[in-house]
């Protein structure tokens, strides 16, 4: 008889870090250790510091000839379902995903989660 139990498990989420490298290890998975079925792919797969659930991102911002001080703020989110897909489901026509659409459509803009914030100034 096959099992009536869930097929998946939640990991437990981890709290936001004051660390400037989001991640560092402490949330997310090693790419290099993944299981084939969700192994990392295209570009991402051959970005050298992205590894064990953390990336460094560099922002490069031109500005015109304006005087100083500048002050820009970087925030990364996360967000179980993201809008992409939930729209994919729009197209279907049948009462299981217009329903899920619905509740996407109401609680969209409260569901994500702010994992991890940094500000740089320059003068």
């Amino acid at each position: 008889m096959a099992s009536t139990g869930p097929t998946k498990t939640a990991r437990p989420a981890t709290a936001p870090t004051s660390k400037k490298r989001i991640g560092s290890g402490e949330i997310g998975a090693d790419a290099l250790e993944a299981a084939e079925d969700v192994a990392v792919r295209g570009p991402a797969a051959d970005d050298s510091d992205f590894t064990g659930g953390s990336d460094s991102v560099t922002y490069s911002v031109a500005l015109p000839n304006t005087a100083g001080p500048f002050s820009m703020t970087a925030e990364f989110y996360f967000q179980s379902i993201g809008f992409r897909w939930a729209q994919n489901l729009r197209a279907y026509d049948a009462p299981e995903p217009q329903r899920f659409v619905r509740y996407y459509d109401e609680q969209a803009g409260r569901s994500s989660k702010l994992l991890a914030s940094d500000t740089a100034s320059a003068n």
